[in-house]
């Protein structure tokens, strides 16, 4: 299992799977899915890859699984939740 990653705009790849990051962007895609009276081909495909990333997490084994979202959080540039920075914001 590799743990180099590299980023490709709002998804991670890593392992050769390919993972939505936590970003504006994400939150952008989410808000027009629901709000937007036309979507576009291009948000249909990014929610397909969203949901397809999640099923797959849901399937990992759980050491796999602690990896993949420990290597998420890093991506997005969120804090380890295994060692929280207290009094940090």
């Amino acid at each position: 299992m590799s743990d180099e990653a590299k980023r490709h705009g709002m998804n991670a790849s890593f392992d050769g799977m390919c993972w939505p990051v936590l970003t504006q962007e994400l939150n952008d895609l989410e808000w027009r899915l629901r709000y937007a009276a036309n979507g576009k081909d291009s948000d249909r495909l990014s929610a397909a890859g969203v949901i397809s990333a999640y099923r797959a997490l849901l399937l990992l084994p759980r050491r796999t699984l602690l990896t993949r979202i420990a290597q998420l959080r890093k991506m997005a540039k969120l804090p380890d939740a295994r060692h929280p920075k207290v009094g940090r914001p």
